[in-house]
Order: C-alpha cells, then sequence, then structure tokens
C-alpha cells in the first residue's frame, strides 16, 4: 500500500512537473515576445531619432536657403533700385542737355534774328542813300 501511495505521489509529482514547465514555457514565451517587442522598440525609436536628426538637417539647410534667398532678394531689389536711380539721372541728364541745347537753339535764332534785322536796316539806309 505504501509503494502505491507513493507511486500515486511520484504521479501526481511528474503532473505537477508537467504543469509547472507549461507554465515556465509558457512565461519563456511571453520574455520572448517581450524582448522581441522591446527590440522593435528600441529599433523603431533608433529609426525615429536618425529621421529627426535628418529632419533637423534638412530644416537647417532650408532655413540657410531662405536665408541665402532673402539675401538675394534684398540684393536684386537694390540693383532695381540702384538702375531705376542711374535711369532717373540718365534722364535728368538728358532732360538737361535738352534744355541746354534748346536754350542755344533759341540764342542761336535771336543772333539769327538781330542779325537779319541789321541786314534790313543796312539795307533801307542804302535805299535812302
Amino acid at each position: 500500500a505504501q509503494v502505491e501511495k507513493a507511486l500515486a505521489r511520484l504521479a501526481q509529482a511528474r503532473s505537477e512537473q508537467q504543469q509547472a514547465i507549461a507554465v515556465l514555457s509558457e512565461a519563456q514565451q511571453r520574455v520572448n515576445i517581450t524582448v522581441e517587442a522591446v527590440g522593435k522598440a528600441e529599433a523603431e525609436a533608433t529609426e525615429s531619432s536618425r529621421c529627426a536628426e535628418q529632419l533637423d538637417e534638412k530644416a537647417n539647410e532650408l532655413a540657410t536657403t531662405y536665408q541665402q534667398c532673402v539675401a538675394c532678394a534684398q540684393q536684386m531689389r537694390q540693383q532695381a533700385e540702384d538702375r531705376l536711380t542711374m535711369q532717373e539721372q540718365q534722364q535728368r541728364r538728358r532732360q538737361l542737355e535738352q534744355q541746354e541745347l534748346q536754350r542755344q537753339q533759341q540764342e542761336e535764332q535771336r543772333q539769327q534774328q538781330e542779325l537779319q534785322e541789321q541786314q534790313r536796316q543796312q539795307q533801307e539806309q542804302q535805299q535812302q542813300q
């Protein structure tokens, strides 16, 4: 009878051992799944960090490009203003030259009229003589 009891306890101990092995196996699977999930999360975090660095670099490049564009636009505006000022100065100079030319022409016409008047007077004096 003691042998039967011992065999029954042994059978029960084996059953409990198998249940414990099953629980440990399930726990090991959960640990493996958790380790795998943590590994994936770390890989995603690393990838996210790398992407964030790339985005930061691109943002810096865009900021630099924008500053260059602003500087270029300012330079182009200044050049356009300078050209406009130069054109205005040239136009003003041409106007002054034209006014001077007109003044000279008027002076020449006045002198010609005086000369013609003198000639007319001389002719009248000659005719009277």
